[in-house]
């Protein structure tokens, strides 16, 4: 977050970790993007959007989603949504749609359940 605020530009997430592994690359972003809403950076926040948008993946579809929908992150939203309801762009992998699969139906219910309680 200090290398965006000093630098006005998304660090480098593989160079800071070290690693090349895209699931470490999107777990920092996904926590620079939570902090990001926290302190308000909004400029911070979409490129983080953008950036969890490109790395989209059937591992990480339903733990983004979870994270769009408690940051108000509406277009990241709705490409989780996109992603996730098309089995094809989850590459065959089965386990992976199996998983997605259930962390949105908990999602949802947890969703209904919410809006149960305000109404």
């Amino acid at each position: 977050m200090l290398l965006f605020i000093y630098t006005d530009k998304l660090p480098d997430v593989h160079e800071i970790t070290g690693s090349t592994s895209m699931c470490t690359s999107t777990n920092m972003v996904q926590h620079l993007l939570a902090v990001s809403d926290l302190y308000n950076l909004d400029r911070l926040k979409l490129l983080c959007e953008s950036k969890l948008c490109e790395e989209l993946s059937a591992e990480t579809v339903a733990t983004t989603l979870a994270l769009a929908e408690q940051h108000q992150c509406t277009q990241l939203k709705a490409i989780c949504l996109k992603f996730a309801a098309n089995p094809a762009k989850l590459g065959g992998a089965f386990v992976g749609y199996e998983r997605c699969k259930f962390k949105l139906y908990q999602f949802y219910c947890f969703a209904l359940f919410d809006l149960d309680k305000n109404t």
